[in-house]
């Protein structure tokens, strides 16, 4: 009991290398797969709501567009140096706006598309639920879209104004008396302000944020989701095509193709130009952003399978640039602002687009780290004999006895010594 086979700290020490090898030879997601802590609380609430499992087919809309109007409010929490209470209470506020916007869009769009839907094999709410409940969760995501700034809002009539907006927006683009969704570009024009501008603009209007950056930051934004509204419609081409639905991107699919590579050009070189005067005019931890960003662009490009179509390759470019980027920069941005609470958001809420290459690092190293130890026992076997054999032999030289010239070892020497003081004895 005194002499155990195996000490605490070496159980331990087994026990978490064990777990670290496990880990480590997991299968590595891609990052397109957005399969966030979040995004399965999301998936839970529309479950709790709509009493169906598949509400959504994915959430990845959390990805692509929440993370601007979430850092915007986070960079007005740190400039104001909000409580720690409030901005909490913010934070869920703006989860709670973004998914009732998510869902508003999907739930109208649904209801008047139940008959080409149904045409196509489409899944629609409508034709597998209560519509009357439906219909109310429609009214009860317009509530909360309209009355979830208010208890903040430094301005009520233009946050009602802009709240207002969301069921206009989509009313006028899924309405079969209107039907902007077959309206041409102007389907792809409405589409980005819902997505991408509407939940910035909330946040600039309900806390009087007027510079020249954020309306340009809304612009920006505008442009940007105008390529992903047009992926969209060839991600839907084949249930468009069979239920007749003429969006931009079934009637125009090569000029289509055109427009994303080039909007995605212009959202690159601007993005270039930010990244360089945001690195030299705001960040303080630059050594740390570059090293993380390269490992970033490492991973994707060894990950990334190359697309047979060239728009593709802009969109996955513009991306990764504006996620990935965005928030990498905001992290270290709040990290030097010693804002934790919001460094803690932003990990908490898009944690998960940077997982896949840290467990890439984590792979990688610990199986360098594997092949490596068997050669540093050996390195340190071979050190520490030298050590020891050139000690025991500078020993016996004091004694006038050189090993070398006799050829033989320290106790080959000891036992023939010792032979021959038996020998005298006797």
């Amino acid at each position: 009991a005194s002499h155990p086979p195996e000490g605490i700290n070496s159980i331990f020490v087994s026990i978490f290398l064990q777990r670290t090898k496990t880990y480590c030879r997991r299968p590595i997601r891609n990052s397109s797969r957005l399969n966030g802590l979040v995004e399965k609380v999301i998936l839970n609430v529309l479950k709790a709501f709509t009493g169906r499992r598949n509400t959504f087919v994915n959430v990845s809309w959390w990805t692509s567009a929440t993370p601007y109007p979430m850092v915007l409010l986070l960079i007005y929490q740190i400039e104001t140096d909000l409580p720690f209470l409030s901005a909490g209470l913010q934070c869920l506020a703006l989860v709670a706006f973004l998914m009732a916007g998510a869902f508003l869009g999907r739930l109208v769009n649904d209801r008047f598309d139940m008959g080409s839907d149904e045409m196509a094999g489409k899944e629609n709410l409508y034709l597998s639920s209560n519509k009357t409940r439906l219909d109310g969760l429609i009214l009860l995501c317009t509530l909360v879209i309209l009355l979830v700034w208010l208890p903040w809002s430094k301005n009520i009539a233009l946050s009602l104004s802009i709240g207002l907006l969301a069921p206009v927006l989509a009313l006028v683009y899924s309405h079969k008396n209107i039907r902007c969704k077959e309206k041409g570009f102007l389907s792809v024009l409405i589409d980005s302000a819902y997505a991408f501008v509407l939940p910035s603009a909330m946040i600039l209007v309900s806390f009087e944020i007027d510079s020249f950056i954020a309306i340009g930051g809304l612009l920006f934004l505008w442009l940007y989701g105008m390529p992903n509204m047009l992926f969209h419609h060839f991600l839907d081409l084949e249930h468009d095509t069979k239920s007749g639905t003429r969006t931009f991107g079934r009637s125009y699919p090569a000029f289509s193709k055109t427009v994303m590579v080039a909007i995605s050009t212009i959202l690159i070189a601007l993005m270039a130009v930010a990244l360089v005067y945001g690195t030299i005019d705001v960040l303080a931890y630059r050594i740390p952003f570059f090293v993380v960003l390269v490992m970033l662009i490492v991973f994707e490009w060894s990950t990334f399978q190359r697309p047979s179509e060239p728009y593709l390759l802009f969109l996955h470019i513009t991306w990764f640039a504006a996620r990935h980027l965005f928030l990498l920069f905001f992290a270290c941005y709040a990290i030097s602002e010693e804002a934790y609470l919001q460094v803690a958001c932003v990990v908490i809420f898009y944690g998960h687009l940077f997982l896949p290459p840290i467990q890439a690092l984590m792979k990688k190293s610990f199986y360098s780290i594997e092949a490596f130890v068997p050669k540093v026992r050996r390195f340190a076997f071979l050190t520490l004999s030298y050590l020891v054999n050139h000690t025991i032999y500078w020993i016996f030289r004091l004694f006038g006895v050189d090993l070398k010239v006799l050829n033989t070892s320290a106790l080959g020497y000891l036992r023939s010594h010792l032979k021959g003081l038996k020998k005298r004895d006797a």
